[in-house]
């Protein structure tokens, strides 16, 4: 190889490296710092469960404001609490403005007994074996399964054997959601107040003899307003088209529609 040829070579290398230097500094993207940070904060565990491929994606999502910290399944209050001073923002705020709403008012008062449930107290084992006791199937069995798995002391059992929620310690986790195996407890946003607070799909006249409170598909409240439909013998809420009308919640005659 003649030495025109080494040089040319030579010449050639060193401008693509300058060019690859240039594009790499003209081009290059800074990501903010907080990042990594958060990244480092979470558990590591890539699972992909809050949506994004891994930890790091998920951090820049967060700093981005894509999604909340506590949308991490595997991470725990206090790592929710680190990132949460991380961003210069309150554990409510990182949570987001949503809160958990149990839609069951019909506890030891107000929902009928079928007998005295004799087994293991856990929600999920009397949903399995039975009523819990209750003559209604689909309502609260109280045993508090939700309140067991909330890492955030925002639901408790109260003295009529059904969870309250303290809205200024949710954080929408959905741990109680998954713990229910009746589907009573669901998150919407904190401002929404107008709610069905039942889930019986019974006719109506089964459904008065279980519980006082529940819906007996009377359709008063469909009737007086769109924004309340109904589905297999239940009025449902739908929150989109609530502002348009009333809903004549004082006329229910067994207050199952009501603002909380």
């Amino acid at each position: 190889m003649n030495i025109i040829a080494i040089l040319s070579m030579a010449i050639l290398g060193a401008l693509f490296a300058l060019g690859l230097a240039f594009a790499h500094k003209t081009l290059k993207v800074d990501q903010d710092e907080r990042v990594e940070k958060v990244d480092d904060l979470l558990p590591g565990a890539d699972c992909g469960a809050c949506g994004y491929a891994g930890c790091e994606a998920m951090a820049k999502a967060i700093v981005e404001g894509k999604i909340k910290p506590t949308k991490c399944p595997v991470a725990d209050e206090e790592t929710y609490e680190k990132i949460a001073d991380l961003m210069d923002i309150s554990l409510q705020e990182a949570a987001g403005e949503n809160v958990a709403v149990v839609l069951c008012r019909g506890g030891k008062e107000e929902a009928k007994s079928a007998g005295e449930y004799k087994g293991i107290e856990t929600c999920e084992a009397a949903n399995l074996v039975g009523t819990g006791g209750k003559v209604c199937s689909y309502g609260c069995l109280g045993f508090g399964d939700c309140v067991d798995v909330c890492d955030f002391e925002a639901i408790r059992m109260n003295e009529n054997r059904l969870p309250e929620v303290i809205e200024e310690n949710c954080t929408a986790c959905g741990a109680c959601v998954e713990a229910c195996p009746r589907d009573l407890i669901e998150i919407h946003p904190v401002e929404r107040s107008l709610f069905v607070w039942c889930k019986s799909h019974d006719d109506g006249a089964t459904a008065r003899q279980a519980c006082e409170v529940a819906c007996i598909a009377c359709t008063l409240c469909a009737k007086l307003c769109d924004g309340v439909e109904m589905e297999d013998d239940l009025a449902v809420v739908n929150h989109e088209k609530t502002d348009t009308c009333d809903p004549g919640v004082e006329k229910c005659p067994t207050d199952a529609i009501a603002y909380k």
